[in-house]
């Protein structure tokens, strides 16, 4: 007689399916990279501003005010939040989407303030909006910066939400 191995199923588990788990893996994990790499490069840029580390020649790392501070703690605050959301996405947590979704709201919103911020504090990077290509160049760069945020945001509305918790 052959004995077959029991099989356990879990409620959370049993129940979803695979590209559900995929899916919440997909945005969870991309929302972790994301807020991770964006903490690590405000450390980067800190320890270059402040001559803690050393910095290439020919290259100028500094505050230009206030405003530099201001939008970087800020910046780092809500790459915490993300990556937290994204922790709490691969826990199954539902306030996990609702944490993911603010943060990249906030992330996206903070970018388009950053990139106005720096054309009025310098000039010469007001000098590339003058022109049709560089103000298209530009343009395409601050929606290169909004395209990762923009999909992990779509990936956490509904319908596709309801799957992921």
């Amino acid at each position: 007689m052959q004995e077959t191995a029991l099989s356990i199923e879990y409620a959370s588990e049993g129940l979803e399916l695979p590209a559900d788990r995929l899916l919440r893996r997909i945005v969870g994990w991309s929302a972790i990279l994301y807020g991770a790499a964006a903490i690590i490069h405000a450390a980067l840029y800190v320890a270059l501003a402040t001559k803690w580390a050393a910095s290439p020649p020919f290259m100028a790392w500094s505050f230009r005010g206030a405003s530099d501070i201001i939008l970087l703690v800020l910046q780092t605050a809500i790459m915490s939040t993300l990556l937290f959301g994204g922790l709490l996405l691969l826990r199954r947590s539902q306030a996990g989407i609702v944490v993911v979704r603010t943060a990249v709201a906030c992330a996206m919103a903070l970018t388009i303030l950053g990139e106005v911020t720096n054309i009025h504090a310098t000039p010469t990077l007001a000098s590339d909006w003058s022109t049709l290509a560089g103000a298209a160049l530009m343009t395409l760069g601050v929606f290169d910066q909004l395209s990762v945020p923009a999909l992990i945001l779509l990936l956490t509305l509904p319908p596709l939400a309801r799957r992921m918790v």
